[in-house]
C-alpha cells in the first residue's frame, strides 16, 4: 500500500515539475494510476492469461501488453501536450468521434465510390487537421510497421548479425531508404525542443 502511495506522489510531483497547470497534474496522475492499477491487477491478469493458455513468454501476451501500454501512454500524452485541460478534453472528444467519422467514409464507399471517398479523406486531412493530415497517415503507418518488424528481429537476433551477413548491395539499399525517409519527412523548418518551454 505504501509503495502505491509513493508511486502516486512521485508521478504527481513529476507532473507539477513540468508546469503548474492542471493538465500537467492530470498527466502525472494518469501515469501514477496506470502504475498502481498495473501492480494491483497482476495476480488477476496472470490468472486470466493462465486460463486462456498464455504463458509469460507468449508472443501474443507480450504483444497485447505492448499495445495496451502504448495506448495508455498516448492517451496521457494528450494532457501533456494540450495547452489547457479544456483543450485536452476537446481533443479526447474528437478522438471518441473518430470511429463514427471512419464509418461515415466506409458508408460513403457504396454511395460515392472508392475514388471520391479517398479523395475526400485526403482533402479532410489536408484542410482541416493541422500539423498532421490524413495524407501522411499511410506513410507514417509504413514507417511504424518497419520499426515494429525491426524490434521483433532485434529480440531474436543482435543487430550485428542482422546487418553483417547481408551483401553490400542490400546494405546500401537500406542506407538509401533511410536517407530518403529523412529527406521526405524533413520540413526544412526549425521547431523548439518541447522541454525548452519548461
Amino acid at each position: 500500500m505504501q509503495q502505491n502511495i509513493n508511486l502516486m506522489i512521485t508521478f504527481l510531483l513529476s507532473g507539477l515539475w513540468h508546469g503548474a497547470a492542471w493538465h500537467f497534474v492530470v498527466w502525472g496522475a494518469l501515469h501514477g494510476v496506470f502504475q498502481v492499477v498495473g501492480r494491483i491487477t497482476v495476480p488477476f491478469r496472470n490468472l486470466i492469461c493462465c486460463k486462456i493458455g498464455f504463458s509469460e513468454e507468449s508472443y501474443i501476451r507480450k504483444t497485447i501488453q505492448v499495445c495496451i501500454t502504448f495506448a495508455f501512454v498516448c492517451f496521457a500524452w494528450v494532457f501533456f501536450r494540450a495547452n489547457t485541460i479544456s483543450d485536452a478534453f476537446l481533443i479526447i472528444a474528437k478522438l471518441v468521434k473518430l470511429p463514427s467519422e471512419v464509418m461515415r467514409y466506409i458508408i460513403g464507399l457504396s454511395q460515392n465510390g472508392i475514388i471520391k471517398t479517398v479523395r475526400d479523406a485526403f482533402l479532410l486531412g489536408r484542410n482541416n487537421i493541422q500539423g498532421f493530415g490524413v495524407d501522411k497517415l499511410g506513410f507514417s503507418g509504413i514507417l511504424i510497421l518497419v520499426l515494429l518488424i525491426n524490434d521483433v528481429l532485434m529480440c531474436k537476433t543482435p543487430t550485428e548479425t542482422i546487418i553483417k551477413p547481408k551483401t553490400p548491395i542490400f546494405r546500401w539499399i537500406g542506407y538509401i531508404l533511410v536517407i530518403f525517409t529523412i529527406l521526405l519527412t524533413w520540413n526544412g523548418g526549425s521547431s523548439q525542443f518541447i522541454y525548452f518551454t519548461f
